[in-house]
This record gives structure tokens, C-alpha cells and sequence, in this order.
């Protein structure tokens, strides 16, 4: 999943999840709503988690990066024929 997502990801993840807790009856057969809300928000967590935990994980490595030479983006030599860019 990508940085910036829209929202018919999460609303379509949260759906499926309550959709699945409704038909399942995931708490008891009178309370439908509670086990699909429940259901929703269990499948909504799990389903982004693996992206909080790369950013907060990844995040000190890729700053421990700053200013390492062998990190940077290699320098380009400009070319001797201008029309070949």
C-alpha cells in the first residue's frame, strides 16, 4: 500500500470486515451491529499495522543514512553532446 491512499481502500477494508462479523454472527446472533463494528475494526487495524510498522521501524535506519556517501544518489557527468541529454 502506498504513503498516500484514498479513502475507498479503508472504506472497502472496514465493509468487508463488518460485512464478515454481520454474517458470521462474531459475538451472538442478537447483536449483529456489535460483532460487525468489532469485526470492521479488528480486520481495519491488521490490514494497515504492516505499514505503521515499517515507518517507525524503517524510519531511524533510513535517517541514520543522512550524509553516508555510500547512501547518496550517484553524480551524474555531464554529457559531452548537449543533444544527447
Amino acid at each position: 500500500m502506498s504513503a498516500v491512499s484514498t479513502p475507498a481502500a479503508e472504506v472497502s477494508v472496514a465493509f468487508v470486515g463488518f460485512v464478515g462479523g454481520w454474517l458470521k454472527q462474531a459475538l451472538a446472533p442478537d447483536a449483529l451491529f456489535l460483532g460487525g463494528a468489532l469485526a470492521a475494526t479488528v480486520v481495519t487495524f491488521f490490514t494497515f499495522l504492516p505499514s505503521f510498522v515499517f515507518i517507525l521501524a524503517g524510519g531511524p535506519v533510513v535517517e541514520a543514512t543522512h550524509g553516508k556517501l555510500w547512501a547518496s544518489q550517484p553524480r551524474c557527468r555531464p554529457s559531452p553532446q548537449p543533444w544527447l541529454g
